[in-house]
């Protein structure tokens, strides 16, 4: 009897877990990497960290994160002494492929350079390499990977099951916060600023999309200028256990939790970009493969297209 009231509680408190939560304590942590998501992403940069190395396997994404006073021209990504490829562009990111070199510890390090080729800035990482198939050692030939495109995710089938993703493919404006984003077509768009705002002022933004029993709510917030990707994990602690990933060209915080066997997952990603925090969940109550809404929520993120040099929310009145 006691054991069944023990079950009973867990499942509702399971269910009862609201959409989004800054509490430390109700964010478990991240299933595995591998669970979900094709590739991983290391951050390298704005300092060296040299100290505990990082474990990673299979895709990864390198991501270099320069200083906000340096300018490059260029970044060129070494593993060891062997150049794995070069960026032109923030955020300096490219794809390495672990199962060409072999495993164990090997230091990761960026170099940027001007427009004259000299080096302004560089900055180095350890890494623990679990690699498929070792060579005896060091890389076999490796060519510089092309950063993901757009094309080479993978879509959904279209369904006429309601509320089942599908391929992001209608658009919602916002003139009055200044972007644009793609969502699956047939799903209903509300902006519930006002809302969630009440009366008072404030510079949030929150907006739902979604056809149950798969919502996404967004919820969009200024940050104080300057606010790296760093500051906000300092003062925001509870996403330090969440995994570290590039999501619309921008460093994130992803994570899941819940189960689709009881009825209830929720993917949840934040990101800096434009000077906001963007903190997107999706609430996925279908009971069916969670790794789907989990891959529509970033296709949708993806999407994010600014149509002025900021996001312009003003204050409600």
């Amino acid at each position: 009897m006691k054991v069944r009231i023990v079950i009973i509680m867990a499942v509702f408190s399971a269910l009862c877990m609201p959409a989004f939560s800054e509490n430390p304590l109700m964010m478990p942590a991240p299933p595995p990497f591998s669970a979900n998501h094709a590739a991983q992403a290391l951050i390298i940069g704005p300092g060296d960290s040299m100290t505990a190395p990082k474990n990673i396997t299979g895709k990864v994404i390198l991501i270099t994160n320069l200083p906000k006073d340096i300018q490059a021209s260029e970044v060129e990504l070494f593993v060891d002494s062997n150049s794995v490829g070069k960026a032109n562009a923030r955020p300096y990111k490219i794809e390495l492929d672990c199962s060409t070199f072999s495993s164990g510890e090997h230091v990761i390090k960026a170099v940027a350079k001007s427009s004259s080729s000299e080096q302004v800035w560089s900055a180095s990482t350890k890494v623990r390499i679990d690699s498929d198939s070792s060579p005896a050692a060091g890389p076999r030939d490796v060519t510089p990977a092309e950063p993901l495109k757009k094309s080479d995710t993978a879509s959904f089938e279209p369904t006429n099951r309601p509320g089942i993703p599908m391929e992001p493919n209608a658009t919602y404006t916002s003139d009055k916060h200044g972007f644009t984003i793609m969502y699956p077509q047939g799903w209903t768009v509300k902006d519930e600023t006002s809302e969630m705002n009440g009366k008072k002022s404030s510079d949030d933004l929150w907006l739902v999309i979604g056809a149950p029993p798969v919502v996404v709510n967004i919820h969009c917030k200024q940050l104080a200028p300057g606010t790296s990707v760093q500051v906000f994990a300092k003062y925001n602690p509870y996403v330090q256990k969440w995994e570290r990933r590039a999501v619309a060209d921008s460093p994130a915080f992803v994570t899941t939790d819940g189960k689709p066997e009881l009825g209830r997952v929720v993917h949840r990603v934040i990101f800096i970009k434009n000077g906001c925090s963007w903190m997107a969940n999706c609430i996925d109550t279908s009971g069916g493969d969670s790794r789907k809404t989990a891959k529509l929520l970033e296709d949708m993120l993806e999407t994010i297209h600014m149509t002025g040099p900021q996001v312009n929310i003003t204050p409600v009145k």
